[in-house]
């Protein structure tokens, strides 16, 4: 009767797992899609939302971790934007511009999709939640453009503006 139970719960478990794998498949690929429409100049946030149907701290994990959206060899936007804010981008990350470039329009779409999935604080202060939102983006698609030209100064600037907005926000709705 026990290893009935013991089954049971083994098999529970490894079918939650596999739904979470596959749930969080089908945000990352709507993000990625969202980021392409964005790289060429259109894009529909909502319908990312929709498609995913997450809550924010769900879109938020796709930024750091094992969870994060890998782009080439880089993984875990949040730990790349740091280290080029505080330290500079290296000659040899400035090499992979193309994952850079393609980086900058993720962090845009993950910030698009962040607009429209306000936490509790954020629907009291829409404003202030969209201006964050607003100039996450727009760092991000700078970040973009300077990965894709391998400016180093340009990338730092942009990694300051995406930290200096995530703080901000985080400061005042976390």
């Amino acid at each position: 009767m026990n290893r009935v139970k013991v089954l049971a719960s083994v098999t529970t478990l490894a079918a939650l797992v596999l739904v979470t794998a596959v749930h969080a498949n089908d945000l990352k690929a709507a993000i990625s899609k969202l980021a392409g429409d964005i790289k060429d100049g259109k894009g529909d946030p909502k319908a990312a939302v929709k498609a995913a149907d997450d809550t924010l701290e769900d879109v938020m994990y796709l930024l750091r971790g094992r969870r994060s959206i890998k782009i080439g060899e880089l993984q875990d936007l949040e730990k790349l934007v740091a280290n080029i804010q505080r330290d500079g981008a290296p000659k040899t990350l400035l090499a992979k511009g193309k994952d850079l470039e393609d980086a900058g329009y993720t962090l845009a779409a993950i910030a698009r999709v962040s607009e429209h999935l306000p936490n509790d604080k954020g629907k009291k202060d829409k404003k202030a939640w969209k201006d964050f939102t607003d100039h996450w983006a727009t760092a991000a698609i700078d970040f973009a453009k300077a990965g894709k030209a391998g400016d180093g100064t340009a990338l730092k600037n942009a990694s300051l503006k995406i930290h200096e907005s995530c703080s901000k926000c985080h400061s005042k709705f976390k």
